[in-house]
């Protein structure tokens, strides 16, 4: 019995995951677009501090929905324009795992 290496073996796994993610999204039904706008709307709304909330899911009064930073134009999808914040903490989330291999590798290698 021939069998496939664990790396060949998940580079499978999670391909086939991608793609059945893919054909799954493509052939179920689209969600409300009204739904889908309050739902990307609350995301963009930023909390205040002190802010009293009415009914869940609904944005607060007095509150403004900053305009979406696509980077991308598709309608359905949300990828925001990475700000400074987001590329400094995606690098310094990077820096830490490089430390915990090397902390890792440095215990192993005594």
């Amino acid at each position: 019995v021939q069998s496939i290496s664990l790396p060949w073996q998940m580079i499978f796994y999670l391909s086939v995951g991608f793609l059945m993610a893919i054909i799954v999204s493509l052939i179920t039904r689209k969600p409300d677009e009204k739904k889908l706008n309050l739902f990307y709307s609350l995301i963009r709304t930023p909390v205040k501090e002190g802010e009293k909330l009415g009914d869940p899911c609904t944005i607060p009064t007095g509150s403004t929905t900053l305009p979406a930073r696509k980077l991308l134009p598709f309608k359905s999808l949300e990828i925001y324009v990475p700000k400074k914040q987001m590329v400094i903490g995606f690098l310094v989330g990077w820096a830490g795992v490089a430390l915990l291999i090397w902390v890792m590798f440095a215990l192993l290698a005594k």
